[in-house]
């Protein structure tokens, strides 16, 4: 299922380093600088039960982008991140890959 939306496959990811080994190297980089995130339930979750254990509870904070999006666009049905991209003239190629979606994210919001 996540191969099929992201084009992620098991065997590119085979090699990756466990989240342990680079969990306490993410907290530095961040350091107390929130992240922004679209329909960030998903992200906080992830934070909060599997890396803040691992670096000492560091808490995280993540801002869901889709708040202040749904207040500029009341009148839209979805607040996805495809209607927003269709929305501010971004284009669909390689949605669903972390820096994409990052870097469209930043468009849709600095639209």
């Amino acid at each position: 299922m996540i191969s099929e939306l992201t084009g992620i496959t098991n065997a590119m990811v085979a090699e990756a380093p466990p989240l342990a080994a680079v969990a306490q190297e993410f907290a530095e980089f961040l350091g107390d600088l929130p992240i922004v995130a679209h329909n960030s339930k998903i992200e906080q979750g992830f934070l909060d039960s599997r890396v803040s254990p691992l670096v000492g509870g560091q808490a995280f904070t993540v801002y869901n982008s889709i708040d202040p999006l749904a207040l500029l666009l009341p009148e839209s049905h979805s607040h996805s991140m495809e209607t927003l991209r269709n929305w501010a003239g971004v284009d669909l190629e390689d949605a669903h890959r972390a820096d994409k979606d990052c870097q469209d994210l930043l468009k849709i919001l600095v639209y």
